[in-house]
């Protein structure tokens, strides 16, 4: 689950002054004692739901533009709606390429249930990278008043990317993937993540999912 690296997230604007995000902090925290118990694949998703909604609940905290009300995702309803889903499949992407250089099956999942034409492996290691590339990019480009207006289309309850707008958030996610974290990219982050997997399956070592440190 991302639950430690969504936490990660707010904890690094709380100890940065966001003192309101400690109540997002601590419901979070109490619904990650559940976790353990889970009997299913459907009660840990459930669990994982409630802990996304606190989640971005405290996101108008870190800035008010990223106040973007509830998430919408098909299609989204506005500019950060809009950006979350598309660095998310952006995240997958990129997942899935680094996947294929293990022999993992991608169509081996312990979270999300096999569909046509997704990489339900794919989709469930996207969850641990999706808070540290996804949403540490959306913080930065609205924190440092890089977005524009002319990023995104909007019309009648419906927002998306420009051909300029996704020009400029392709470029800022390469740019983030080469970013290093304790001497690797997060490119190699993701490659490692995988191997993990692959050597947990062969019951070499137990898997360790990439954690943020704050």
């Amino acid at each position: 689950m991302p639950y430690h690296n969504m936490r990660a997230n707010l904890r690094y604007y709380h100890y940065r002054g966001c003192k309101f995000l400690s109540k997002n902090i601590l419901s979070m925290e109490k619904l990650e004692q559940k976790i353990g118990n889970s009997e299913n694949c459907e009660q840990l998703m459930g669990i994982e739901w409630n802990i996304h909604q606190y989640y971005y609940e405290g996101w108008k905290n870190i800035d008010t533009a990223l106040d973007f009300g509830k998430r919408v995702r098909r299609p989204p309803n506005n500019p950060v709606n809009c950006l979350i889903s598309f660095l998310n499949q952006m995240t997958y992407a990129i997942v899935r390429h680094e996947l294929f250089k293990t022999h993992l099956d991608e169509n081996f999942s312990f979270l999300h249930a096999v569909t046509n034409g997704r990489s339900s492996l794919s989709l469930d290691i996207s969850e641990t990278f999706k808070p540290i590339l996804a949403d540490q990019l959306i913080f930065r480009l609205y924190r440092k008043n890089i977005v524009t207006e002319n990023w995104f289309n909007q019309y009648e309850g419906i927002c998306l990317l420009s051909e300029t707008g996704r020009r400029h958030v392709v470029e800022h996610f390469a740019q983030r993937l080469e970013e290093r974290y304790s001497e690797r990219s997060y490119r190699e982050w993701i490659y490692r993540e995988c191997l993990a997997l692959e050597r947990h399956v062969l019951g070499i070592d137990e898997y360790q999912s990439f954690k943020r440190r704050v």
